[in-house]
């Protein structure tokens, strides 16, 4: 996660001035790095009735759409960042779709940590997603299907129901089943 920070002050004076910042980072350093910023933007603005003291966040670059805006406070974002950073590849996918499904990012945090979803992964399937999803819940017993029936089952469409009915979130041929 990086954002960049720029002074408010010196934006509105029209120079824009900030620097990128790459998070999560200690807490200490980045109140200086956001004090520095303020700093250049006094210097360069030179204007003594000038308050430099606030700031906004005009540009970042996250793998989460919606996690991070303009009104982000740069200490909670790095908070988060710092609880990103504790999860594996497949936790931050399931915080990723969660969050892009309107899932507050704590709570999505919250899931993905406590593991309280099922992981599908068919990139290497060519068969449609929902077909792929019922064969798989079919083969590890979560959906029971007698053998002999298995030939005339459309699972596509078996597959599209299961998903209608439960809290299934896709991301690249990638299916998170929300268990919450």
């Amino acid at each position: 996660m990086k954002i960049y920070i720029t002074d408010l002050a010196a934006y509105n004076a029209g120079t824009l001035v900030g620097k990128w910042i790459e998070l999560p980072m200690d807490k200490e350093e980045l109140e200086k790095e956001i004090e520095g910023i303020l700093r250049d933007g006094e210097r360069a603005v030179n204007d003594p009735e000038d308050s430099h003291e606030e700031i906004f966040i005009s540009d970042w670059e996250c793998d989460i759409d919606g996690l991070i805006n303009e009104y982000s406070d740069p200490y909670k974002l790095n908070e988060l960042a710092e609880r990103l950073d504790e999860l594996d590849e497949e936790q931050l996918g399931a915080v990723k779709v969660l969050v892009e499904d309107g899932e507050d990012v704590e709570n999505a945090i919250e899931i993905a940590a406590d593991e309280d979803y099922r992981f599908y992964d068919f990139s290497l399937s060519l068969q449609p997603i929902e077909e792929a999803l019922a064969m798989e819940l079919a083969d590890d017993g979560v959906i029971e299907v007698p053998e002999k029936l298995e030939s005339y089952i459309n699972w596509k469409k078996l597959g599209r129901d299961i998903m209608l009915e439960g809290r299934y979130l896709v991301d690249d041929r990638k299916v998170y089943e929300i268990l919450q």
